[in-house]
């Protein structure tokens, strides 16, 4: 199969993973800039409150938007403030990753506008599946390459003259993601009860960075109400 065109600065691409028997994950956005290097990522669900950001000056952002900041002034703006990365290959960073796994999938519907998504299909045989964000920098003519198993959803071009690549590769989990992630998921479903949740499939992404010149790592978890 073909890679995908590649996109102009200014283009939007939003992405799912799915599975005809086990549904679906939460639909992400990466945006690029027309004018500048700069790159956005955000769940959608949750992408008026917070997002990662990737500016041409090489800071990176995970933090919440001015609407959130709004509904509590106390809050900080900024979880993540990285100035530093490492290549993973001459002129290419590894800025993103969603990982996403067959046991989080649902039958749900997202509260966000209708909008047109690429499909991730859950590689047969694998736990889980990452979609990667691959920055390249402008004037590096030398591909990037992948590892076996993988494919490329999107190519676009940054406003600097340089690439963002978002990159699907199949995972294998060490533990289930509901015993790694069991204090998170008891708080969350904590709160989802104290607002008035009506116990229908909910879905937060968990935030991380395992390396600090490494990319932003989240987790799609799935909130199921307490057996």
């Amino acid at each position: 199969m073909s890679d995908p065109p590649r996109l102009p600065p200014g283009s939007t691409v939003r992405f799912q993973v799915q599975h005809p028997a086990l549904g679906c994950g939460s639909s992400w956005s990466v945006t690029t800039s027309v004018t500048t290097g700069d790159v956005y990522v955000a769940h959608r669900e949750a992408g008026r409150w917070i997002k990662s950001s990737f500016h041409e000056s090489g800071q990176w952002h995970y933090g919440l938007s001015a609407a959130a900041i709004e509904q509590d002034e106390r809050a900080d703006r900024y979880i993540s403030i990285t100035h530093e990365h490492r290549e993973i290959s001459p002129g290419w960073v590894h800025a993103h990753q969603v990982a996403v796994a067959r046991s989080e999938l649902r039958q749900h519907t997202e509260s966000v506008r209708d909008r047109s998504v690429t499909p991730v299909v859950l590689p047969w045989g694998w736990d889980a599946v990452a979609i990667n964000l691959y920055l390249g920098r402008p004037g590096y003519q030398i591909a990037l390459r992948l590892a076996p198993h993988t494919k490329i959803i999107a190519d676009l071009e940054r406003g600097d003259g340089g690439r963002a690549l978002v990159v699907k590769q199949p995972m294998a989990l060490e533990r289930p993601v509901a015993e790694l992630f069991a204090p998170e998921i008891g708080e969350a479903r904590a709160g989802l009860v104290a607002n008035g949740w009506d116990g229908r499939p909910a879905r937060i992404a968990i935030f991380g960075m395992a390396d600090r010149l490494g990319p932003h790592n989240e987790v799609e978890v799935a909130i199921d109400p307490a057996p």
